[in-house]
């Protein structure tokens, strides 16, 4: 019986339909970002810590490095936050 049905030529217009109405449904969700379809691609100085922080299981040595570089990335992190640590000081005339 399956068989048979694919052997209709109205079995695969209809299924072409249905593809392309699905095509085009998760086409529209994407543009409108209601569907994430591209995730983020990881950064070369991710890649880079990642691959360090596995020598590091090998290597006790390279786990300063990646300490130092786990440091570092939190430092910036917290410098980016907010107002520098003078701003606030300077902008408050109650201070002086």
């Amino acid at each position: 019986m399956l068989i048979a049905a694919l052997q209709n030529p109205l079995v695969w217009l209809a299924l072409g339909i249905g593809a392309w109405g699905v095509v085009s449904i998760v086409r529209w969700a994407a543009s409108g970002g209601r569907l994430p379809l591209r995730g983020r691609r990881g950064t070369a100085s991710a890649m880079g810590a990642a691959g360090l922080a596995v020598q590091a299981i090998y290597q006790p040595s390279a786990k300063q490095l990646v300490e130092a570089q786990l440091e570092a990335e939190a430092q910036r992190e917290d410098d980016d936050e907010g107002d520098p640590p003078d701003a606030g000081e300077a902008a408050d005339p109650s201070r002086s």
